[in-house]
């Protein structure tokens, strides 16, 4: 069948892409707290298992594409959120390393900025 490597791919994709919302689902739902990896997880199942179903029972109309389009703008989404957080602790990091710096000779030290101030990041699954 000519849709036979493609089935093989999304699914590649979807298990690999889809582990960590999958798993954010669960431990989501688990709590009893729901979030946003509920719903791509919903929409990202769906469209594999009805492309999946077609696929097997010689349908025309596969969706593989929109299983592996969402999870990739999803995880496209993802990356360039944890990048901007790591850029503005690297910001932070060097403003601080630049206030804790006393030139040569100088007796007056730079004070560092309260803690309440720094941001911090946190990459645990946020239910």
């Amino acid at each position: 069948m000519v849709f036979g490597p493609l089935a093989v791919w999304s699914t590649l994709i979807v298990i690999g892409l889809g582990y960590p919302v999958f798993r954010g689902a669960y431990v989501c739902l688990k709590v009893g707290r729901p979030n946003m990896d509920v719903l791509i997880a919903i929409a990202v199942l769906a469209a594999y298992l009805y492309s999946m179903a077609t696929y097997l029972t010689g349908g025309r109309d596969p969706y593989f594409d929109v299983a592996v389009m969402v999870l990739a703008v999803v995880q496209s989404a993802t990356i360039s959120s944890h990048a901007s957080n790591a850029l503005h602790s690297a910001i932070a990091l060097t403003s601080l390393i630049h206030a804790s710096m006393t030139p040569a000779g100088s007796t007056t030290t730079a004070r560092p900025p309260k803690p309440s101030t720094l941001k911090r990041v946190s990459l645990a699954i946020n239910c």
